[in-house]
Order: structure tokens, then C-alpha cells, then sequence
């Protein structure tokens, strides 16, 4: 008697630690990779103060925002720029205006002037700031604001100030190009995408083609361990 009860309580000591070893070890990503579709998206920079023209003779347009108070003038193809983009800097009179694109009304781009405080580097959807090097936009009939995606193949990218990339990407933003669960547009701050100082652009991400595969963070734990490591709403480094 004395061995069987010894059997059965090593049999449930057994299950017990089975159980335990099971649920720690629920996944924390997608188990299947998905290959992305990718670009590259930044803040274009135009300083007024210094000898600045516009290519190919192109006429300049003034910039106004929603209530119609003029901003600054810009050529024809930066404004285009600024709106692909979704923001740009424009440098005035010793001014460092941050600006984001908001809507077209009456054929005309309209524009507001962010405050930089706290969001340095831009604003997504519900004020999320913009994190350069961590914040991708992507389709928001698929993916909410704060979902997180690791890639594999950015873990160990040295950024411009230094910091050592850990793969994780969290969705601040989106785009009216950015269609489909797969496609993302990588942000990169004030660094343009074809610089050769642009590790993503060294990752070849502008390029829609090198298809880098990805896993999205399942895990609530460790979606909530990024989001306060990058200090979600605001952001976590500075570029």
C-alpha cells in the first residue's frame, strides 16, 4: 500500500509539473512565419533660411492650415513629399515648424503645426507619438495601435545613437498606401530612406521586394513588456 500511494504521488507531482511546463510555455509569437511587403517612410527637412529653390523652376505654394493661416512656402514637389510622407519640418525665420498633412480640402493640402514636446518626432492615429526605428504604420483592418511584430533578421541592427535593435516593431501609425495585412512601412525619423547612414535602407527594407519574414507578438504579457520598454503613447530614445 505504502509503495502504490508512493507511485501516485510521484504520478501527480508528475502531472503537476507537466501542467506547469505546459502553460509556461504558451507561445508568445504567431507560430508561422508571414513574409511582409516593406517600405520605408520619414520627415523630409526644408530650410527656408538657406538658399532654398524648387527643381526644374516649379513654383512655390503656400502652405496653410485648416483655418486658412499660411504656414510657409513650399515647391510643388516638396509639399507632395511632405504629404506622402504624412509630416515634414520646415525651417522659418529661426523656426523649427513640425508639420503634419491632414487633410485635401477644396483642392488645397491642408496642415497643422505639432507641438514637440513630447512627440519630437510626429504624431500617429489617437496622438500615439512616432518612435523612429520601432514604429511601423500598417493596415489598421488588420492590426490594432499597440500590436507589436518581431523580425528576425533586424535583431543585432546598431541605430544611429547607438542602441542595439531587439526586433520588435510596434504599430503607431498608419497610411492610405498601407493595404493588406502583410505590408509595412518602416519609419526612420529625419533619416531619408535612400541614405547610406539608414540602417533599414542597408536592410533593403524600401524595397518592397526583399520580403522579410516576420512573427506578430501573441502574448499580452510580452506586447505589454515592449509597450513600457517603449514607453507607449510617448516614446522610449531619442535620434
Amino acid at each position: 500500500m505504502t509503495v502504490i500511494l508512493s507511485r501516485l504521488l510521484l504520478l501527480m507531482i508528475f502531472l503537476s509539473t507537466s501542467a506547469k511546463a505546459q502553460d509556461a510555455s504558451q507561445p508568445e509569437l504567431s507560430t508561422n512565419y508571414r513574409k511582409m511587403i516593406s517600405t520605408i517612410y520619414y520627415i523630409p527637412f526644408y530650410n527656408l533660411d538657406r538658399q532654398y529653390s524648387c527643381p526644374r523652376e516649379e513654383s512655390k505654394f503656400t502652405l496653410r492650415t485648416k483655418d486658412k493661416k499660411p504656414i510657409a512656402p513650399l515647391c510643388y514637389s516638396h509639399i507632395k513629399n511632405c504629404m506622402m510622407q504624412g509630416s515634414c519640418v520646415v525651417i522659418k525665420n529661426q523656426k523649427r515648424l513640425l508639420l503634419n498633412y491632414r487633410s485635401f480640402i477644396a483642392k488645397e493640402p491642408i496642415f497643422s503645426i505639432l507641438e514637440q514636446t513630447e512627440c519630437p518626432y510626429g504624431r500617429g492615429p489617437s496622438n500615439v507619438c512616432l518612435e523612429p526605428y520601432y514604429t511601423i504604420a500598417a493596415d489598421l483592418n488588420f492590426h490594432k495601435l499597440g500590436d507589436v511584430i518581431y523580425v528576425p533578421d533586424l535583431k543585432g541592427v546598431t541605430l544611429p545613437n547607438g542602441e542595439i535593435h531587439d526586433g520588435f516593431f510596434m504599430v503607431r501609425d498608419t497610411g492610405g498606401r498601407i493595404k493588406g495585412r502583410d505590408r509595412f512601412d518602416f519609419y526612420t525619423g529625419f533619416t531619408p530612406h535612400l541614405d547610406p547612414y539608414n540602417p533599414f535602407s542597408n536592410a533593403r527594407l524600401q524595397d518592397k521586394k526583399t520580403a522579410l519574414p516576420y512573427l506578430k507578438v501573441v502574448s499580452s504579457s510580452l506586447k505589454d513588456k515592449i509597450k513600457m520598454k517603449r514607453n507607449y503613447p510617448l516614446i522610449a530614445s531619442e535620434f
